[in-house]
């Protein structure tokens, strides 16, 4: 219908979607449980799943919180409500 493609950012006009997790000392060491539970999202959204969740928000309008849930749900971080 529109003849789209998909183009090859073969000269990384877009920066890559990886996150990473900052947090002070005394808040690690505070509360290591939480390090431990915010350590479980490494390596879990990859780029496509990164596109997908900001997909979710900005196009289906979803709400942030929403997006976040099913993502954890459907990575068996929580369980569904």
């Amino acid at each position: 219908m529109f003849n789209l493609r998909i183009l090859e950012d073969d000269q990384n006009a877009l920066p890559p979607y990886d996150a990473i997790i900052i947090m002070t000392e005394k808040f690690a060491s505070e509360d290591p449980q939480v390090v431990e539970i915010i350590m479980e999202l490494d390596n879990r959204i990859d780029t496509d799943s990164m596109r997908e969740l900001n997909y979710q928000y900005d196009v289906d309008k979803k709400e942030a919180r929403d997006v976040a849930r099913d993502f954890l749900v459907q990575q068996g971080l929580i369980a569904e409500e």
